[in-house]
């Protein structure tokens, strides 16, 4: 059957699945300068997989799906020295074409499991490109682990393709 001679109906669920939105952060391992202290991913790995998310419903109307990763840190500091976890992220994220997505579409919060610092993105921050600090230890950490959750909201319409950033985690002694 031709494509022109669907059902409108028909021709708008078809729209609607080929716009599906997906983004992808590549999280490298965390290094530290210091070889005295240690970092662990101990949950992400290397890559957040938001998984296809729709931007149309299968009518084409607007619709906004949500997703949720997470990245857990361990950092191991037999010498307790002070520093600070930030993330830096290289580039907005776009997809093959080059299209960007909305400024608002990913949010990220800090979560301390274990340990004594001050958390320095616990409320919901949008992820902005360059770097953004995380987390300063207190003075006597020796052990510690930092959940990092990214919520990422399709924005409606949103063009279809396989959104990329990448997200590098760095430690610095203070």
């Amino acid at each position: 059957m031709e494509i022109s001679r669907l059902p409108l109906k028909t021709l708008r669920a078809l729209r609607a699945r080929a716009l599906l939105a997906a983004l992808i952060l590549v999280c490298p391992n965390a290094h530290a300068e210091d070889p005295t202290l240690q970092v662990i991913v101990l949950e992400g790995g290397n890559s957040l997989d938001f998984g296809h998310l729709r931007s149309l419903d299968n009518e084409g109307a607007p619709l906004s799906e949500a997703s949720s990763r997470r990245v857990r840190l361990q950092v191991m500091n037999p010498d307790r020295l002070s520093f600070v976890i930030s993330q830096i992220v290289n580039m907005e994220p776009v997809n093959q074409n080059g299209t960007s997505l909305s400024a608002d579409a990913i949010r990220f919060r800090a979560g301390l499991e274990n340990g004594a610092g001050t958390l320095l993105a616990s409320q919901k921050e949008l992820l902005q490109t360059g770097l953004q600090e995380i987390y300063e230890s207190a003075d006597n950490d020796q052990n510690m682990s930092l959940v990092i959750v990214y919520d990422f909201l399709v924005p409606p319409g949103q063009k279809a393709g396989q959104y990329q950033s990448s997200i590098t985690y760095r430690l610095d002694v203070r």
